[in-house]
Formats: C-alpha cells, sequence, structure tokens
C-alpha cells in the first residue's frame, strides 16, 4: 500500500480512522477517536489493511474541507432522518394520497379541509374505527388484506384508516386538539 496518513471508514460503523504509513517492520499505525471523544491506536499488518480494502470492508473518505465542518454523519446527529418514511412507506403513502384524491375529486372535499373540521377529534376516529370495523369484517370472511375495500371508493379500508390516524396526529401535534 506504501500510502499514509489516509482517513478511512469500516462499513459495519462508520467511524472515521486515521492510517499512519506503512512501516518499516510492514505495520500500519490506525488511530480514531470514539463518540465519547477518547482516542484509540492499534498497529495492522500491511498485508491486512490491504485485504481490507480490497474487499470494501474498509473505504477512503476525501481528506475533510478547508473550512472547519464536521464530517457528515456528526452533522446528522439529531437530525429528523425524513428519507427513512419517504422510503420505508412509499406504496403506503401513494394509497393514502390515492385516498385523498378520490375523497377531493369524488365527494367535494377542498384541498385539506380535514384541518378545519368541526368536532375533528370524534370525527377522525369514528370514520377510523368504521373502515377498521369492516375491514375485520371483510377479513373474517377470507378476504385478502388489500381485497378489503370500501365500497364507495374501491380503495383500501387500512388506507382510510390510516389517512383518519395520521388526520389526529398531525391535528393534535398542531394543538387543535388536545
Amino acid at each position: 500500500m506504501g500510502l499514509g496518513n489516509k482517513k478511512f471508514k469500516c462499513k459495519s460503523d462508520f467511524t472515521l480512522y486515521t492510517l499512519g504509513p506503512l512501516q518499516e517492520d510492514g505495520y500500519h499505525n490506525i488511530t480514531w477517536t470514539h463518540e465519547d471523544g477518547s482516542k484509540n491506536a492499534d498497529k495492522w499488518r500491511g498485508v491486512t489493511v490491504d485485504k481490507k480494502f480490497e474487499s470494501g470492508d474498509w473505504y477512503y473518505v476525501e481528506e475533510e474541507p478547508s473550512i472547519a465542518r464536521p464530517i457528515l454523519e456528526e452533522r446528522k446527529v439529531g437530525k429528523i432522518r425524513m428519507e427513512l418514511f419517504d422510503t420505508g412507506f412509499p406504496n403506503a403513502v401513494l394509497e393514502i394520497a390515492r385516498m385523498m384524491t378520490w375523497a377531493n375529486e369524488h365527494k367535494g372535499y377542498k384541498d385539506n379541509d380535514w384541518k378545519v373540521l368541526p368536532d375533528a377529534e370524534n370525527a377522525f376516529k369514528g370514520a377510523a374505527a368504521r373502515h377498521r370495523v369492516k375491514l375485520d369484517a371483510q377479513r373474517s370472511f377470507g378476504e385478502d388484506l388489500l381485497d378489503c375495500v370500501d365500497e364507495e371508493s374501491n380503495i383500501t379500508h387500512l388506507a382510510h384508516e390510516c389517512f383518519n390516524n395520521l388526520a389526529l396526529l398531525e391535528l393534535a401535534l398542531v394543538g387543535r386538539i388536545k
């Protein structure tokens, strides 16, 4: 390998390591810092280090920019990872949006007028319960979960129930429901 003082990470823990130059004894000095700020050092054989990089277990990272900025993983700590929702539930979100679009186009609801619904808590709890009961009834007759659809919209009861629960949560979070 022969190169030294390079920053690298391990795929399993994303800790930032520093790899020192290959020494005459065939070893590299490796240092790293833990989340609590404590530092560690170790020596690794050059051939072992080479194999770690070749296997993809370790990978080099760019040197930090000249302006003082923490590495990306450190900057993300404590931030809400919205991509977990987007990538975790793309089909469910699409189905709820399809249900909302249907209600807008076929029931005459205005965009997001559910946010100003009088007695919203009871309305959304009641609607969620109705769809849950209808879903359970259809399931008791052996229907597949996605075949348990609302007779009016032909959209799954589950999507309707989820919308009503999300609406409740949203209104509670913005203080409309205590």
